[in-house]
């Protein structure tokens, strides 16, 4: 057999195993695998592998003859590939020494199997690995809207999602990512909620706005997905990820056909009422979260302080026409 040339998929798959089977790098060679230099070489993803460090690779893998040969061959496209490949059973591994090197990480637009779509990371996930990364996002959000970034605790969100550190570092390699995760998916809520209400032909867009912010207060409520953004919109490093864009753009478009439809006192233009919602939003969000009510709120609350935000705005800024009594109620 000719030398394979190594790839960061089998470098992924390799150090996967090797963490499944409790292992260090100066366990393999006692196991009559490679030594701990060569399978440093192996997982950074570089390199030529002779047909014998192979051999000895699925002695300690515990790999059948000849399935790292397959990995390397030359029909392998993806990472799901190599893990076929060496048969690799996807379950709870133990915890890494280690996240995964980011220099043997495949690209995204690479990393695919048969299932979903992981939209913060680009992999395309299989159904089990679908449920871990929801239950780690769900458990960084709840941690994070209570403890904040700096001061929340991996090992509380890891006993919180009942999931071990090698399945996070397979999804999150340290706490910044979970909390992209945590911000990404926040953001495909309110995508959702938006494109409800700005395609809502049948609503007034001012009436349409108002539902919009209703529907924001629900989602505040009931999900700490929409809670945390709150707390790591504090953060530096995070700054530049704001899921509330999304509101934010919506707002602003459906003020501009307000203001086509003569809704808008001239005085006063799309972006003024939008900054003006925005600002009564984000500030209920803070005020709400620092009363020291922990965890989930009742929803009349935050909705109605809203409501009023919103009905307030547009006593201000609306014109007659719209505030006569003969305007037609809001949808449900």
């Amino acid at each position: 057999m000719a030398n394979l040339r190594n790839t960061a998929w089998f470098a992924l798959a390799v150090q996967r195993r090797r963490i499944d089977l409790g292992l260090a790098r100066t366990d393999v060679p006692t196991l009559g695998g490679p030594s701990a230099p060569t399978m440093a070489k192996i997982e950074t993803g570089y390199g030529v592998l002779t047909s014998a460090a192979l051999g000895r690779l699925e002695l300690a893998m515990e790999w059948t003859p000849g399935s790292a040969a397959r990995a390397l061959s030359a029909d392998i496209k993806s990472l799901q590939d190599v893990l076929d490949a060496v048969g690799y059973d996807d379950h709870r591994s133990p915890a890494p020494q280690h996240g995964w090197p980011h220099h043997a990480r495949p690209a995204s637009s690479d990393w695919s199997t048969d299932s979903d779509w992981d939209s913060s990371s680009g992999k395309r996930l299989q159904p089990r690995a679908t449920r871990t990364r929801a239950a780690l996002v769900a458990a960084a959000a709840r941690e994070f809207t209570t403890h904040g970034y700096t001061a929340a605790s991996l090992n509380i969100i890891l006993d919180r999602a009942d999931c071990s550190k090698g399945a996070m570092y397979f999804h999150f390699s340290c706490k910044a990512e979970l909390a992209d995760g945590v911000l990404t998916d926040a953001e495909q809520l309110y995508t959702a909620i938006a494109e409800r209400w700005r395609t809502a032909e049948s609503a007034h867009p001012l009436d349409a706005i108002a539902c919009l912010v209703d529907a924001i207060a629900d989602e505040h409520t009931a999900q700490p997905l929409v809670r945390a953004e709150t707390y790591l919109a504090l953060e530096p490093r995070l700054r530049t990820r704001r899921p509330s864009r999304v509101w934010e753009s919506a707002l602003r478009e459906l003020a501009a056909k307000a203001t086509d439809l003569g809704c808008i006192r001239p005085e006063f233009s799309a972006d003024t009422m939008v900054r003006a919602l925005t600002a009564a939003i984000v500030g209920h969000f803070h005020l709400y979260l620092t009363e020291g009510v922990p965890g989930g709120h009742e929803s009349p609350t935050l909705k109605t302080r809203l409501s009023e935000s919103v009905e307030t705005v547009f006593a201000a800024m609306a014109t007659p026409q719209y505030l006569a009594p003969a305007t037609t109620a809001r949808p449900a």
